[in-house]
């Protein structure tokens, strides 16, 4: 009974777990790489995920911009399947935010606010992309589905 239960909620929201099994891989390996006053270091996609809230202590109001992608992806998440219209503008909102990041060119490095120069971004952002783009995608047809059945005429 519970096994069923399980695999019929698996069923219905595979796409979400989908996203979510992306965006958790995307912790595990290295995202950016930058140069620091001591050398090349390389920043991992977990080690982003955990400080990027807290950047904005040391002045990088726009690198917790790019943090918060993370809370209008999740945000969008949960409005994908009920309510796909507002599912679909967190998603935008947070491609658009997060795509702006292969703009620039340095990134705070440290509290005192010290920048370190990008060198290269590194798979976890490009999985952390992809995520947020499937997450775009899965909101589309949320959003194509619900409108066609909306307008759907009964026989």
């Amino acid at each position: 009974m519970i096994l069923m239960k399980i695999k019929s909620w698996f069923k219905k929201y595979k796409y979400q777990i989908l996203i979510i099994f992306f965006f958790l891989l995307s912790l595990c390996f290295n995202a950016l790489v930058v140069q620091d006053y001591d050398g090349i270091k390389k920043y991992s996609g977990l080690e982003l995920f955990l400080s990027g809230f807290f950047a904005f202590l040391g002045g990088g109001i726009f690198e917790t911009l790019v943090w918060s992608s993370n809370i209008l992806a999740l945000n969008s998440l949960f409005f994908s399947k009920k309510y796909p219209q507002i599912g679909i503008l967190f998603s935008f909102l947070a491609f658009g935010v997060s795509i702006s990041f292969i703009k620039w060119n340095e990134i705070l490095v440290s509290e005192s606010g010290r920048n370190g120069k990008i060198i290269e971004l590194d798979s976890a952002y490009w999985i952390w992309i992809f995520s947020i783009l499937l997450l775009n995608i899965l909101n589309l047809v949320n959003l194509i589905v619900k409108f066609s059945t909306k307008n759907k005429k009964p026989n």
